[in-house]
């Protein structure tokens, strides 16, 4: 059988050159005819016979009598934005959806000329869905650290979260004790893509309304339904991958791609992943990693991430102890801001290298920046983002009280500490104040106690306002722990009264607080309480203070009604209830299991009305996968 000429002849292989012979063919044949023909015309000719005729779309979103004017002007390529002329092997390249009629040309023919991410440079899945969270899935704080890793019964899950690029801590962890045995009993569950579980890779959120933002997921997680993973075949171009997906660009090819507003992983195999020379490829894998870098190294500063050390104002006021309060937190303010311009300027600059390595045009840029609108900015610290000034100084303010009370706590004997006066005990504003001491020099702590008092008395929207240290950690601490730690505290304020004033209040440590905690709690803590009340009810009787009496005996009826309510805790009249554990293993009276979560273990304590605040958790059931 003969060979075509296009077999043999290397030219005609080149489909642009073919295009050229053959449309200049065209116009040298038509003029040996005597018939004048424009390049332009020549090139249509060719379309005609060599290449199926476009289709044409349609957009008509304009309403009423004027659709039918705009329609016909459309006829006659009288109205941009409204018909759409495109090559049907183009619209076909972009498999599985036919309407994305009104991506350029150059955009469309990205999917049939540039690789796909899967199979070209890795693969997209989807990996567990336990079909019952609060069974299965913690925050990283619930649990014993010492029980966490690929080789212990919590393992990190990466399962989506809140919208964040480049980096974003993994909070969250799975039970896997005997390698996911009651998950794989459990008949819901969905286990996928087993054999890709550890291994380092990118992940992403299934659902956000704020867009696709990819993150790097380290090895040693577990991956989700919700928080698929992206497995390449080079590790080595983990951070251009990174880059190329975070990009204004890569959002446009997904929404092009979207049908039911998730970026589903189907869609993420098709993203076509350009191969550009080896200068700009690692210009876009420096900045998608100085990015990365940044957002992980201010991670350092914040209390719930596992990569944290200190707060941004202790280290600011380490630094220089000269420094007043206002001038730290003037410094750290500073940084932020110069952190956010930086990775600003990056992402910017990435951008720009991701549509070059597209080689798109000036026009095409145009169209995708317009048709996407305006995206979220690059954040150094996205939880804070369209804060003021005002919020931003006394969140810093609040993280560093929150960080003295959480090294004290941690460090405590019995992990129970009291905010009154017990025995020989030191209460809880004073180990407070010491831990300040460390950071800033007892020399100068009491002149310091006073710049956080003139701050916390700032009335800022958002912030509860507070009269002293002191009144914060009473009045406020617990309910910003509780926020602090999404709605999972760890440092619970057991508390006589949820008033401005209660009697009696002790923070407790929920890893340590079990049955014996709880005794000791009563017959040390409570009963040194109301043996000090008692006392100065004697001495205010004796004296013939009439009002201290009342008073005194007013806060010793309210620490025995605690004391009744610890005492039904104990006994089970308030009993911890394990929605997925049988009748026979529920905990018999206060004996809580820590791997049972915060959610469980801590609403017992919410209906007796022991704790400073009255709701903590919700009742409500969570929504499972």
């Amino acid at each position: 059988m003969g060979k075509r000429l296009s077999d043999t002849n290397p030219f005609l292989r080149d489909a642009g050159k073919k295009k050229r012979l053959i449309v200049s063919a065209i116009s040298s044949s038509q003029r040996q005819e005597g018939i004048e023909i424009s390049e332009q015309r020549a090139e249509e000719v060719y379309k005609i016979v060599f290449e199926e005729p476009p289709i044409a779309f349609f957009r008509l979103v304009q309403a009423g009598e004027g659709r039918e004017e705009l329609f016909v002007k459309a006829l006659a390529d009288g109205a941009l934005g409204v018909r759409f002329s495109v090559a049907r092997r183009d619209l076909v390249a972009v498999s599985g959806t036919p309407l994305s009629y009104w991506l350029p040309a150059e955009v469309l023919q990205l999917f049939r000329s540039v690789p796909a991410l899967q199979p070209g440079a890795g693969e997209a899945r989807q990996g567990l869905a336990t079909a019952n969270d609060p069974r299965f899935v913690r925050q990283r704080w619930e649990v014993l650290g010492s029980t966490i890793g690929q080789d212990q019964p919590w393992v990190p899950f990466a399962k989506g979260g809140e919208f964040c690029r480049f980096y974003s801590d993994v909070d969250l962890l799975v039970w896997w004790k005997n390698n996911g045995h009651d998950i794989r009993h459990y008949e819901a569950a969905y286990i996928r893509n087993e054999t890709l579980y550890f291994r380092a890779g990118l992940t992403w959120p299934l659902r956000t309304q704020r867009g696709f933002n990819v993150r790097v997921m380290p090895a040693g997680c577990i991956f989700g339904h919700k928080g698929p993973g992206i497995f390449l075949k080079d590790a080595n171009a983990t951070d251009y991958i990174l880059g190329v997906l975070n990009s204004t660009f890569a959002e446009y090819l997904c929404r092009a791609l979207m049908s039911f507003g998730s970026y589903e992983v189907g869609v993420i195999q098709k993203l076509p992943i350009p191969r550009p020379a080896s200068d700009l490829k690692g210009l876009i894998a420096s900045l998608a990693r100085s990015i990365h870098d940044a957002k992980a190294g201010w991670d350092a500063g914040n209390e719930i991430s596992s990569q944290f050390n200190e707060p941004w104002l202790a280290n600011a006021l380490r630094e220089r102890a000269d420094r007043t309060l206002g001038q730290a937190l003037d410094a750290v303010l500073a940084l932020e801001a110069a952190a956010h311009s930086e990775i600003q300027t990056s992402y910017s600059q990435l951008d720009t290298a991701v549509f070059d390595a597209y080689g798109l045009s000036q026009e095409t840029r145009d169209t995708v920046l317009k048709d996407l609108g305006e995206r979220p900015p690059e954040l150094i610290w996205p939880q804070m983002e369209g804060k003021t000034v005002e919020q931003r100084r006394m969140e810093h303010v609040w993280r560093l009280l929150s960080f003295c009370a959480k090294r004290l706590i941690d460090g405590d004997d019995d992990g129970i500490v009291p905010l009154f006066r017990i025995s020989n005990e030191a209460v809880f504003e004073e180990r407070v104040l010491a831990q300040l001491g460390k950071i800033v020099g007892t020399e100068r702590l009491h002149e310091f106690e006073g710049e956080v008092a003139s701050e916390l008395r700032k009335r800022v929207s958002g912030y509860k306002r507070a009269d002293s240290i002191g009144n914060w950690l009473t009045n406020v601490y617990f309910e910003y722990h509780v926020r602090l730690y999404k709605s999972r505290p760890i440092y619970w304020h057991l508390s006589s009264s949820q008033q401005s004033d209660p009697a009696f209040g002790v923070l407790v440590h929920y890893y340590r607080f079990g049955k014996d905690a709880l005794r000791k709690l009563r017959g040390n803590y409570l009963r040194g309480c109301l043996d000090r009340l008692q006392r100065e009810l004697g001495h205010a009787r004796k004296e013939n203070r009439a009002g201290d009496s009342v008073e005194l005996q007013q806060k010793i009826d309210e620490v025995r009604a605690f004391d009744k309510k610890l005492q039904a805790l104990d006994e089970g009249e308030f009993p911890i209830r394990v929605p997925w554990k049988d009748v026979a293993k529920q905990p018999k009276g206060w004996s809580p299991d820590i791997g049972d979560g915060v959610k469980v273990n801590i609403l017992p304590l919410q209906t007796a009305g022991l704790l400073r605040i009255a709701k903590v958790v919700s009742v409500a059931s969570e929504e499972d996968e």
